[in-house]
């Protein structure tokens, strides 16, 4: 029984996994205080699963988090493993530097090569929007960093101050006829077009023909993507779950 950690600057999402995920769970990411609130996660999911924990797998981007995890691993009797771009975990990767690859990229990377075994772009939305590419081997082999949704709206209200802050929602029409629907379709159509563009060009390109769309954003913008995604919500999870450690 492996339980897999995906901590992101806006969210942490966590599995238990044997066999497959079960019952993945998202919570804000500045829930997580101490390292007390780390061991309450693992307590729990073990308490859920009625057995014994093997070992944590984690991909953690933010340095804040990632560090109470690594304290937590110095007290655990549990093993708790890190993938990154150090640590590939049976990650192919094809990049000029890949000590610098975000971990949950690396993740995504190892999830597509596993499911699908062919040609897949991921499209990740969370604070920063990825889109990455894995060729018919396996490897990855490039791809983009853009502003995430939630990023895109709170520079707007730090540079641009006379700007309400809103909640991303879709509005009822892409012509905002009101300052907050014109931020939210400016932002959410934007990021929408953005990645049809950016999906169909990478896909010309290298023939790609199957696309995964994940991360904690993503629920809010595929109504309005034009791209035929998979969408698979916890995809970061999977690729944790099946890391070669």
């Amino acid at each position: 029984m492996r339980l897999v950690f995906d901590v992101g600057n806006t969210t942490l999402s966590y599995a238990l996994f044997d066999n497959d995920l079960i019952d993945p769970k998202r919570i804000r990411s500045n829930e997580i205080k101490t390292t007390l609130d780390i061991s309450t996660l693992v307590d729990d999911a073990q308490k859920d699963c009625g057995n014994t924990i093997s070992e944590v797998v984690v991909c953690a981007g933010v340095s804040r988090v990632r560090a109470l995890i690594y304290d937590y691993a110095h007290v655990s009797d549990i093993p708790v493993h890190f993938v990154y771009g150090s640590n590939l975990c049976g990650a192919k990767i094809s990049y000029e530097t890949p000590e610098t690859i975000g971990p949950d990229r690396v993740a995504n990377a190892i999830a597509a090569e596993k499911t699908y075994e062919r040609n897949v772009i991921i499209v990740d939305c969370g604070t920063a929007i990825t889109v990455d590419a894995i060729d018919s081997k396996g490897v990855f082999i490039g791809g983009i960093i853009a502003p995430g949704i939630e990023t895109q709206r709170n520079a707007l209200v730090q540079f641009a101050p006379a700007l309400p802050e809103v909640e991303l929602s879709l509005p009822g029409d892409i012509l905002g006829t009101n300052t907050i629907d014109c931020i939210r379709s400016g932002v959410l159509y934007g990021a929408a077009s953005m990645i049809d563009s950016v999906v169909a060009k990478i896909a010309a390109k290298n023939g790609f023909d199957t696309f995964v769309l994940t991360g904690g954003n993503a629920h809010i913008l595929q109504p309005i993507l034009e791209t035929k995604f998979i969408y698979d919500e916890y995809f970061t999870l999977k690729g944790l779950a099946l890391a070669e450690i």
